[in-house]
């Protein structure tokens, strides 16, 4: 994103922080799907403060598209009554590793492992269709297979 912002700073280590971003939803039935979080994680520690995902998922719950995100916290267990209005949605976890110390220095702002597999449990034990994104795979640190194992018995995909 560096390339697109004024920003010189290393990745990971500016955010810029889109506070009309709720008011930019246009009331468009035509909408099918909507993926949050392609680029950036839409629950980052700041959400806790400015809750600009949850306020953009109350004005989406009107319009009904197909729901994605992709995150890597378990904050997005705050939102999950309005998660549960939806028809359709998904949350997809994204999960490189179980070795806490590890995952904290690759991903210093993401919630660690066990909040992450329990945020699928509790997700999918609210009938919310839950994916496991296993990435970055690094060799020898990513357990993929244990991962699969810990989680089978409540993700979606």
């Amino acid at each position: 994103m560096q390339k697109y912002s004024s920003h010189n700073e290393p990745w990971n280590s500016f955010v810029d922080i889109k506070i009309n971003a709720p008011e930019l939803i246009k009331i468009d039935k035509n909408i099918p799907s909507i993926l949050i979080s392609s680029v950036t994680d839409p629950y980052r520690p700041l959400e806790n403060k400015y809750k600009l995902t949850r306020k953009i998922l109350e004005k989406l719950i009107t319009l009904q598209p197909d729901l994605q995100i992709i995150t890597k916290s378990n904050l997005v267990l705050r939102d999950m009554d309005l998660l549960k209005k939806f028809k359709h949605c998904e949350v997809t976890i994204s999960l490189s590793c179980m070795n806490e110390k590890i995952n904290k220095r690759l991903e210093p702002l993401a919630s660690n492992p066990e909040k992450r597999i329990n945020t699928l449990k509790q997700l999918h034990e609210n009938s919310i269709r839950t994916i496991l994104f296993i990435s970055p795979i690094f060799p020898v640190l990513s357990d993929w297979e244990e991962l699969i194992k810990r989680t089978r018995l409540f993700v979606d995909e």
